[in-house]
C-alpha cells in the first residue's frame, strides 16, 4: 500500500497504546500473521479460542476458551480491552447452515462491544460480499453475494452496522488471501496444472482478486489505531490474472502454457477450447476468466503498482515452498 509510514505505525514501542487488544480467530491463518504482527510491538494480547492450546513463546497472550457466539465468553474476552480484531468465523463448510455462525458471531460480537465500552474495532469481512458482477467494483459497490460464504459475510456486516455508523468498526475486505503455511491450499489446484504442464485458460480481461496474506496482516495492525481509516476498505493486490499464473509458474519452475479466453462467453469458450476445463470451473479456478476488479477508492489504501510483481512473487514463492514442504506439490 501507498504508505509514507510503515503499516504498523500507530502501535510502535512507545507510541502511548498500553490497552488489552482482543483477537478473535487467532489461530487461524489470516488471525495467526495478525497476532504475529501485534505481538513484535509488544503490547498485552488476549485471544479467543475453541480449546486450550499451548502458543509460541514469541506470541505469548491470555488465552479465553470458548465458543465465537457465546455472549458470556465474548464478555470474558472484552472485559477491560481496549481494541478488538474480528478475524474469527467459518472460511469452509458443507451447507449453508455452517455458515451461519459468522452471522451469529457478529450479532453477539456487537452486543458484547457496546456492553464492554471498547474503543476500536476492526472486523476482517470478505471481498466475496461483492460476488463476481463484471467490472470494477469499489467499496461502495451494491453487494450481490452468491455462495452461502458470502451471504454469511455480507449479512455480517449488516450486524456490525450499529459499530460502524457510531464510528468504532470499520470493515477490511481482502480478497483470496495466500502465503506460506495456508491450511486451505488456495493456489493449489492451479499450480499443480502448470507443475502438470496443461493448459491453463485465462480470461482476456480476467483481474487478480488475490491479496498476500503479510499485506492483510499490515493493514489490519494500521486499521486498528489509525482514525483516518475509513469506513470499509478493499484490499486486493491488482493485476492482470494472466500476470499471477506467469508468476506462479516461475515459483513453481516449470513454464506455463496460457490459454488466452476471449471476453465473450468466457466459461463456455474455455470449456470447448480447454478438455476438462468445465470440470475445473467451480471454485477458484473460475476465476482465471472472471472480468471483476475488486478495487479501493482510497489512494493511500492501495498498493503500490510498481511493487506488485514483487508483491506477488514473494508470496507465491512462501505459498510454493510450503506445499513443497508439506509432499503437496
Amino acid at each position: 500500500m501507498n504508505n509514507s509510514t510503515p503499516a504498523s505505525h500507530a502501535l510502535e514501542p512507545g507510541s502511548g497504546h498500553t490497552g488489552v487488544i482482543a483477537i478473535t480467530g487467532a489461530r487461524g491463518y489470516v488471525g495467526s500473521q495478525i497476532v504475529r504482527e501485534l505481538a513484535t510491538h509488544g503490547h498485552p494480547l488476549r485471544v479467543l479460542t475453541r480449546t486450550p492450546a499451548a502458543l509460541p513463546s514469541a506470541l505469548a497472550a491470555e488465552q479465553v476458551v470458548g465458543d465465537l457466539a457465546d455472549a458470556g465468553v465474548l464478555r470474558r474476552l472484552l472485559d477491560g480491552a481496549h481494541m478488538l480484531v474480528h478475524a474469527g468465523g467459518v472460511v469452509r463448510a458443507e451447507d449453508s447452515a455452517a455458515f451461519r455462525l459468522n452471522v451469529d458471531a457478529a450479532a453477539a460480537l456487537t452486543e458484547a462491544v457496546v456492553d464492554c465500552a471498547v474503543g476500536r474495532v476492526v472486523v476482517l469481512s470478505s471481498g466475496g460480499v461483492f460476488g463476481q458482477p463484471g467490472g470494477t467494483v469499489y467499496e461502495d459497490t451494491p453487494q450481490r453475494p452468491t455462495n452461502p460464504y458470502e451471504v454469511s459475510k455480507s449479512q455480517a456486516e449488516g450486524k456490525f452496522a450499529p459499530l460502524l455508523d457510531s464510528g468504532v468498526a470499520c470493515f477490511l475486505r481482502p480478497t483470496v488471501v495466500f502465503g506460506g503455511n495456508n491450511p486451505t491450499n488456495a493456489l493449489l489446484r492451479l499450480a499443480r496444472r502448470i507443475q502438470g504442464r496443461q493448459h491453463i485458460p485465462v480470461g482476456a480481461s480476467a483481474c487478480l482478486n488475490y491479496v498476500p496474506v503479510t499485506d492483510v496482516a499490515h493493514a489490519v495492525v494500521r486499521a486498528i489505531t489509525d482514525p483516518d481509516t475509513p469506513r470499509a476498505v478493499n484490499l486486493n493486490c491488482p493485476a492482470k490474472m494472466e500476470a499471477l499464473v506467469s508468476l506462479l509458474s516461475e515459483s513453481v519452475g516449470v513454464p506455463a502454457r496460457i490459454a488466452t479466453i476471449p471476453a465473450t462467453n468466457r466459461l463456455q469458450v474455455a470449456g470447448k477450447r480447454i478438455p476438462h476445463f468445465q470440470n475445473l470451473a467451480g471454485g477458484r479456478l473460475a476465476s482465471l476468466v472472471d472480468s471483476t476488479r475488486i478495487e479501493t477508492r482510497y489512494p493511500e489504501w492501495r498498493f503500490d503498482q510498481r511493487n506488485v510483481d514483487s508483491i506477488l512473487a514473494t508470496g507465491l514463492d512462501a505459498m510454493v515452498a510450503d506445499y513443497r514442504e508439506r509432499g503437496l506439490l
